[in-house]
């Protein structure tokens, strides 16, 4: 759930803050879509340069509403604004739009973590001089979370241990900065920046993960434009009745996950597999499921969006399940919590018969014993 700033003085903070680090920006119209970087604050009017020149294109088009979208911090924003017109600022043309009534911050937390981290990794030296590699959880503007291939107990890192850290990402962006150890288990561990961030780092920091945000808005968005399409004739060709009410719906666009779910969970029922797609998922609820469960196989937050839309069509007496790979299981939790469903899972191999005997549950608690529970088997 978004939190929204409404203080005029808070937005004014923040605009101000992305118009001195000129940060990206993304307007969009009904008929275009721009990257743009923020240029200063006028009264209650911002300034804004696109980087292909829209700035005319805007004008032409005579458009009036603007969708606003905007890493501040490690924070990322939606707002709206109306079109005022063209403007000029150090001799370049400029776009001219009203000071937001208020913004939205995406996924309303304390402190903004960025899990999409494409590969980075860190690395750093204990005082025992033994070199360590870790690659990186999540980061956020006060620390991150890193795994490490070695036992870092064994390696004697403690926790109010302070270390140098070196955190490399893609793109050639490096940050190295102090960190003090906040807790060690194992091979996976956190820790504090110190001294805080500065602010040209996070500046640098947000950008390239909202550039990262919007690649995979865009790969999401080609990805359900082709899944549509094969939807569409799957849905044209389907003459099936309705189901009995004693099956299990599966949520993925990944064959091999569907291809290890149908073993485990069609003995003794129905199962139907759809690929994430609404124009199939009033025909999936036809077969009136005892159990729907949802693949979310990444961490974008389009994709967390397009299963929360999906999973507002499943009837609130049917019970739901998120399945997770390579997203964050604490932005797995959140995602199941908002769409009320029984309990969320990340998958491994290895929890093959607990997810056989979670489904069985998971069935027994809404249903009873009477309609045909799903039988674990031994592998």
């Amino acid at each position: 759930m978004a939190n929204k700033i409404k203080k005029k003085e808070e937005v004014r903070e923040i605009l101000e803050w992305v118009c001195l680090h000129q940060a990206l920006l993304i307007i969009s119209t009904q008929y275009l879509k721009f990257e743009s970087n923020f240029v200063y604050l006028d009264g209650n009017e911002v300034h804004a340069k696109t980087v292909a020149g829209g700035e005319d294109a805007l004008g032409i088009l005579q458009v009036s509403n603007l969708d606003l979208r905007f890493p501040y911090k490690m924070n990322f924003i939606d707002a709206s604004a109306k079109f005022i017109g063209l403007g000029n600022h150090g001799g370049s043309k400029t776009i001219r739009f009203t000071f937001p009534s208020s913004l939205a911050v995406q996924d309303d937390r304390y402190s903004a973590r960025i899990s999409d981290l494409g590969g980075g990794y860190a690395t750093f030296n204990l005082a025992s001089k033994v070199f360590i590699r870790a690659n990186l959880i999540d980061i956020s503007p006060t620390g991150v979370r890193m795994v490490s291939n070695a036992d870092l107990s064994a390696n004697k890192l403690k926790v109010n241990e302070r270390i140098m850290l070196s955190i490399h990402l893609p793109d050639d962006l490096s940050i190295n900065t102090g960190a003090i150890v906040r807790h060690v288990e194992y091979r996976t561990f956190g820790a504090e920046f110190s001294p805080d961030l500065p602010d040209s780092v996070l500046s640098a920091l947000s950008n390239w993960a909202f550039k990262r945000q919007e690649e995979g808005q865009e790969q999401q968005s080609e990805r359900e434009d082709l899944s549509d399409q094969a939807a569409a004739a799957m849905a044209t060709s389907l003459n099936k009745k309705p189901g009995d009410g004693s099956g299990v719906v599966v949520i993925t666009r990944d064959d091999e996950m569907d291809s290890t779910l149908s073993k485990l969970l069609s003995e003794g029922r129905s199962y139907y597999r759809i690929p994430p797609a609404m124009i199939l998922m009033d025909y999936a609820m036809s077969r009136r499921p005892n159990l729907v469960i949802f693949h979310v196989d990444n961490d974008h937050f389009a994709e967390r969006l397009l299963m929360r839309s999906l999973a507002q069509t499943v009837p609130p007496s049917t019970p739901i399940l998120f399945l997770g790979t390579n997203i964050d299981p604490e932005s797995l939790a959140e995602l199941s919590q908002t769409c009320k469903a029984v309990t969320s899972l990340m998958w491994t191999p290895g929890k093959s018969i607990f997810l056989q005997r979670l489904a069985l549950g998971i069935t027994r608690k809404f249903y009873g014993h009477s309609q045909g529970p799903i039988v674990p088997r031994d592998e």
